[in-house]
């Protein structure tokens, strides 16, 4: 069993795939030629019924969920893995660099641990968390709900944020494509 399982959501079909670390089973939402991958060989799924099917078939301890506007450091992994060596949290989350039309956005996130709690009064995880680049726990994920369509991560965690902890990797950043309607 590997340590990290990465879990790519790619409907558009254009992640790199040649560069992901030999030593993380990866699970593809798409085809793949690639033997070493889990594919999941469907021309489209929605955001909820992968991260389900990756739920299912992970055989990580952690998850590192990604999408195909997300890009990441080399020492991404590194730097979480030295975090959950230090605590036991259940997601593992880093800043964001935002790209738009090839204009950069830095976005440093707050660092939740030990005071989760708080983050229910700002009702607003989209801004407080990303949802990509994201490493969680595999066991303290169940599975996510249809109702939140395309949230369904910030819907898991809402409900379930009593018994979450988060912290955030203050030395990591993933890069983000970002559109229109989706501006911070």
């Amino acid at each position: 069993m590997k340590e990290f399982s990465i879990c790519i959501f790619d409907n558009k079909k254009t992640f790199d795939l040649k560069n992901l670390p030999k030593s993380c089973e990866v699970i593809y939402s798409n085809r793949s030629d690639n033997k070493d991958f889990i594919s999941l060989d469907k021309e489209y799924i929605d955001e909820t019924d992968f991260r389900n099917e990756c739920l299912k078939r992970a055989s990580g301890d952690y998850i590192l969920w990604l999408n195909e506007e997300t890009k990441f450091e080399e020492d991404l992994l590194e730097e979480y893995k030295e975090i959950i060596k230090e605590l036991d949290v259940d997601i593992v989350y880093p800043n964001e660099i935002l790209i738009e039309n090839k204009n950069e956005k830095i976005k440093k996130h707050r660092d939740w641990f030990e005071i989760e709690k708080e983050m229910l009064s700002s009702l607003n995880f989209e801004n407080d968390l990303p949802k990509w680049g994201v490493l969680t726990k595999k066991e303290s994920f169940k599975e996510f709900e249809k109702k939140y369509k395309d949230d369904s991560f910030y819907g898991y965690i809402y409900k379930n944020l009593e018994n979450l902890s988060l912290k955030l990797s203050s030395e990591s950043y993933i890069e983000r494509k970002v559109e229109d309607k989706e501006k911070d």
